[in-house]
């Protein structure tokens, strides 16, 4: 077998980067191939969420990859010589091309082709992306393959001791991705401060306004946000205005193939089991549970709870069909005053978390909310979680109303599963009704415990935002009731900047 080429069809790319690999042991199993756009714990999450982010999916296809040619299993004992790594081989024949070569913990491959790339280009070997294996992590390197005849290997560290792991046929073991050499360090990275560029400013903080309206929307059952279910500008390429993208707009993208490889189906293992049912787990007791929840009288003083009402009145909306949220972080821009006072709020409330739970957490998003007379409500639910019937169905509360206690209903992430903790700070005492109960939650979380709060202006009312917390308002019957709503996580992909 001579050498797997890229043949560029001509005449338009002949003057294409070339990315060449020699066979140089045609009796090892180690194919070449576009990197698939699926992965398959991006394909379990809920209603396959994970996949409407396009980075991600750009990200998973940008190189091409090795796929192992064999079913092997690999452990380490904990030692730094080379027999401190066992591999066993579970299915294909020799030769074997994983083995303990370095120590520490290190599994290695080699590599049957020595790779050539056009003139400036080094090639980046690194793990498949967004392909995360429990117990053991890729090392990745750079390669100067322009000039070089040497080989190089793969290698992954495993991370924990007396910990198999296993790699199955088909499965990737690493990802090739070319490099224009000397072009990272033509880069002059800089730090300014965002309002250096008035535009951008006024176009970042329009976009984080309505991203956090969004987000408060989606709570509400029927409004256009949960119609909609997620907010596709970046991935349509256009913004909020409906302009497109100044530049070439990626949603996908199209490897070729290694011209004169053979052709091996692409790898996507079946996705991962969903979550055990909500029956089959443990449940603590009342007390337990409500040992989490954390009420604490005038947490906000009058006059503080009196300007957080007058900013909604001045500047949010009122309506009997939701919960009237106002962003707060558009604050920034409308009342700075008021802003930074919420931000003190937002932080005072972090570090409670911290002191009570033991973990540290920063501030997802933060809303002024104002429920009016006989309009509408909270109904139950959970902040991070819902219970799925597979014949009942996901309203929450249906299955409470009907009794459902199915043995195979199942908890799994709701839309906003990264929140960890909630905080309902109540500002105003001028109207009847809008109490917060907590407990009597759907299917197995039914009658663990009821808990109602009369709510009154500056109780901060704080818990965990999981299913052991299912809540509901009481309807409001006279006046407006306002309050601060804010979310906490530990994710920093959702975190919102204006609460750092």
């Amino acid at each position: 077998m001579g050498a797997v080429d890229i043949t560029l069809p001509p005449p338009e790319l002949e003057t294409a980067p070339l990315l060449t690999a020699y066979v140089i042991n045609a009796s090892v199993s180690l194919p070449l191939l576009p990197a698939p756009r699926a992965r398959p714990w991006m394909n379990a999450t809920n209603e396959r969420f994970a996949n409407r982010c396009l980075p991600l999916l750009i990200a998973n296809q940008a190189g091409w990859i090795l796929v192992s040619g064999h079913s092997l299993r690999v452990s380490w004992n904990g030692r730094n010589d080379i027999g401190g790594v066992t591999v066993e081989y579970l299915k294909g024949g020799p030769p074997f091309p994983a083995s303990s070569h370095f120590g520490y913990g290190i599994v290695t491959w080699n590599v049957p082709y020595l790779f050539r790339t056009s003139p400036g280009y080094n090639l980046l070997v690194r793990g498949p992306a967004n392909w995360p294996k429990d117990g053991i992590a890729p090392l990745e390197g750079v390669v100067e393959t322009d000039w070089s005849a040497a080989t190089f290997t793969v290698n992954w560290r495993l991370t924990r001791a007396n910990h198999p792991v296993s790699f199955e046929e088909g499965e990737p073991i690493c990802m090739l991705v070319p490099q224009r050499r000397g072009e990272l360090e033509a880069f002059r990275p800089e730090v300014r401060p965002l309002d250096d560029d008035p535009a951008l400013a006024e176009r970042y903080h329009g976009w984080s306004g309505d991203r956090a309206a969004f987000n408060a929307a989606l709570a509400v059952p029927g409004s256009e946000a949960v119609k909609r279910g997620w907010q596709k500008h970046y991935f349509q390429g256009v913004s909020l205005d409906g302009s497109s993208a100044p530049t070439t707009h990626q949603t996908k993208l199209a490897l070729r193939p290694f011209a004169g490889a053979p052709p091996v189906p692409v790898p996507v293992p079946a996705p991962a089991p969903l979550p055990a049912p909500a029956t089959r787990r443990p449940l603590p007791p009342a007390d337990e549970i409500l040992r989490g929840l954390v009420v604490i009288e005038g947490f906000l003083e009058p006059a503080a709870c009196q300007a957080l009402v007058g900013l909604h009145q001045r500047l949010g909306t009122l309506g009997p069909h939701s919960d009237n949220g106002y962003a707060l972080g558009r604050a920034r821009t409308e009342a700075p005053a008021q802003f930074e006072a919420a931000r003190s709020i937002t932080g005072r409330i972090g570090t409670l978390i911290e002191e009570r739970f033991g973990e540290r957490v920063a501030c997802d998003l933060a809303l002024l909310c104002a429920l009016t007379a006989r309009g509408f409500r909270h109904t139950l639910h959970a902040d991070n979680a819902r219970v799925v019937c597979p014949r009942h169905g996901d309203d929450q509360q249906r299955l409470r109303a009907i009794g459902c206690r199915c043995t195979d209903a199942e908890v799994r992430p709701n839309h906003t599963a990264w929140r960890r903790y909630s905080a309902l700070l109540y500002l105003s005492g001028n109207h009847r009704g809008g109490d917060i109960v907590f407990g009597e939650g759907p299917n197995a979380f039914g009658g663990l415990y009821r808990r109602e709060i009369r709510v009154r202006p500056g109780l901060l009312v704080l818990s965990p935002s999981s299913e052991l917390y299912f809540h509901e308002t009481t309807p409001v019957t006279s006046g407006t009731r306002y309050s601060m709503n804010s979310w906490y996580t530990n994710d920093p992909a959702h975190t919102a900047p204006e609460w750092q």
